[in-house]
């Protein structure tokens, strides 16, 4: 039998050092005396644990509402299944804007979570629903597994498309009626999770719900549960009453100013995406002209008259960008 430490740990490591005394200890590590055996030098070792003899983790970390049941019970747990808890609670986040699990007493938002008691919102689509409530499965012996995750409906989705550039996507080749290969499409462009996270600054997801405070701003982004028509010929509206010539298709509009301004004629472009069939995100952009012509333009024009459309999340903020 291979000797130990008293409080554990073999003497003997890698066949390399031979542990003596403890010198120190912190949270998450032990530091020992321990002697090289090739050289005779005394060195200090640091020894981390991280597990106990059953395997399991038991150190109790992360943010409160995106741990596990099993982590904060502090009974052992397997690290890579909770860590696909963490991942349905940010992927509800992503999709819904607001966490699954809130309670302003931390008490009743464990217990929530141990009872993986949450409700997802109407927009989500059947197949992200039946995924998020497979990762927010209390029980981590029949939570979902990554492999299964992969084999998913929802995470087969396509990728979306390249962004075009400007010169692509200028007024006058503008044809809103065809696809990257020149074929027909009607069908809006719809996003997953992974997509929205390429429209917004990583995990943070501000900008797709609260205005950036950046002076370089060109776009800005608003969700709506009005359909994409709608939403079409509102854009057009305003569009014809600033004086813009417009074009447009069922997922796209482009405006496109005549009255030349400090850098050109202003060019405007409307893109629509689908984050599910009934909840819609529409990111408007400055095609050409001046940066500051764009934003007045969107402050008195284009604001105002979208405000009726626009989605109100459960706080009551309107998510325009």
């Amino acid at each position: 039998m291979a000797e130990t430490t008293s409080d554990g740990h073999p003497t003997l490591l890698h066949g390399k050092y031979e542990l003596g005394r403890l010198l120190g200890h912190g949270t998450f590590a032990k530091v020992y005396h321990a002697r090289n055996l090739q050289s005779g030098k005394s060195v200090a070792m640091k020894v981390v644990g991280k597990e106990k003899q059953d395997g399991l983790l038991h150190t109790t970390c992360g943010t409160p509402a995106y741990v596990a049941p099993e982590v904060i019970g502090k009974q052992g747990y397997d690290g890579a299944k909770a860590d696909l808890w963490s991942c349905g609670v940010i992927l509800y986040v992503l999709l819904a804007g607001f966490l699954p699990f809130q309670d302003d007493n931390i008490v009743a938002m464990y217990r929530k979570i141990y009872r993986g008691d949450f409700k997802c919102p109407p927009w989500f689509s059947s197949e992200a629903r039946r995924l998020i409530t497979k990762l927010l499965d209390p029980n981590p012996g029949t939570r979902i597994t990554i492999s299964k995750i992969m084999d998913s409906t929802w995470f087969k989705k396509s990728v979306p498309k390249t962004v075009k550039s400007k010169g692509e996507m200028e007024f006058e080749a503008f044809n809103g009626d065809e696809d990257a290969n020149g074929d027909k499409s009607k069908q809006l462009e719809t996003l997953n999770a992974f997509h929205i996270i390429s429209l917004s600054q990583g995990f943070d997801l501000s900008p797709l719900f609260e205005e950036r405070k950046r002076e370089e701003k060109e776009e800005l982004r608003f969700a709506t549960t009005r359909p994409a028509s709608s939403v079409i010929s509102r854009l057009e509206e305003v569009g014809k009453a600033g004086n813009f010539s417009v074009k447009k298709s069922d997922s796209k509009v482009r405006l496109q100013g005549h009255e030349r301004g400090r850098k050109g004629k202003l060019a405007i472009a409307a893109d629509i995406f689908a984050v599910t069939p009934s909840f819609l995100v529409v990111e408007v952009k400055k095609d050409n002209g001046d940066t500051l012509e764009f934003k007045q333009f969107c402050s008195k024009e284009l604001r105002p008259a979208l405000k009726d459309i626009l989605w109100t999340s459960p706080a009551e903020n309107p998510t325009l960008a």
